[in-house]
């Protein structure tokens, strides 16, 4: 091989190296700033991302719990309509009842429809999500700020939650934007509910204030009706809930006749 040949190659295998050493370089220097970012908190990796969502994807779904029970207990409502019900019942064994809507007062009902105990429910999760966030001061190394709730619920014979939150993170001069939708479900038939309760409502109309007890035995949910004297209060009991530990979910209401 001759001389010139062997230089060319040499000059070849240089720029080679050369160009394979430059390649790595940048590398390196991109993965440097990109880790360094990360750790100054520049910027929200996707991990704490997933992370901050998962967090708040846990309180929407226990939110909603508290929701469905907190309204149940209160004849469907989370705020109840003015002069429309009782602040206390005291029930046989000295049992108190707190703030339980009239769904009738002598012949006139007052039952909330769907569409109205589905707002309530809404606006439950969206007044107390925050209660369980606690300023997402799980997540220390950002400000959070200007946090934005919406849910949307329906009930049908489930009850169906879209909970769409955005929140601003924070951290020295950078700040990011964050938002999710959240999608639950809870088997519970908060529509067959209010159809007993217009029943059992219209059923003492119709007979002029007796309760019909063999009509009260033949749901499918267990009824239970308590008297503090005055008024009467009616639970509906669902026994076959997941979501609550002793699988047990009630709805109350009172009457005055």
């Amino acid at each position: 091989m001759k001389r010139g040949q062997v230089t060319i190659y040499i000059i070849l295998g240089l720029v080679i190296v050369l160009l394979i050493a430059t390649a790595l370089y940048f590398t390196q220097e991109s993965v440097r700033r990109f880790v360094q970012a990360e750790t100054s908190g520049a910027v929200v990796s996707q991990i704490e991302v997933m992370e901050i969502n998962t967090y708040v994807g846990s309180c929407y779904e226990q939110t909603f719990i508290n929701a469905l029970n907190s309204v149940g207990l209160r004849g469907g409502y989370y705020k109840l309509p003015q002069n429309l019900y009782k602040e206390s019942y005291k029930l046989p064994q000295n049992l108190y009842k707190e703030s339980i809507p009239f769904y009738l007062i002598q012949t006139r009902k007052y039952i909330p429809s769907s569409s109205v105990v589905e707002q309530q429910i809404a606006d439950y999760i969206d007044d107390n999500i925050a209660l369980c966030l606690n300023d997402l001061s799980s997540f220390p190394k950002f400000r959070f700020n200007n946090f934005k709730s919406s849910s949307d619920v329906s009930i049908s014979k489930t009850v169906s939650l879209s909970s769409s939150y955005s929140v601003t993170s924070a951290y020295l001069d950078s700040s990011e934007e964050i938002s999710k939708t959240f999608e639950f479900k809870q088997n519970l038939n908060l529509e067959k509910i209010l159809s007993i309760a217009d029943e059992i409502t219209t059923g003492l109309i119709d007979n002029e204030g007796l309760v019909d007890y063999t009509a009260l035995g033949s749901y499918d949910y267990l009824v239970v009706l308590a008297n503090d004297g005055i008024d009467s209060v009616f639970m509906i009991i669902d026994e076959n809930v997941e979501f609550n530990e002793n699988n047990e979910y009630m709805f109350e209401f009172g009457v005055r006749i």
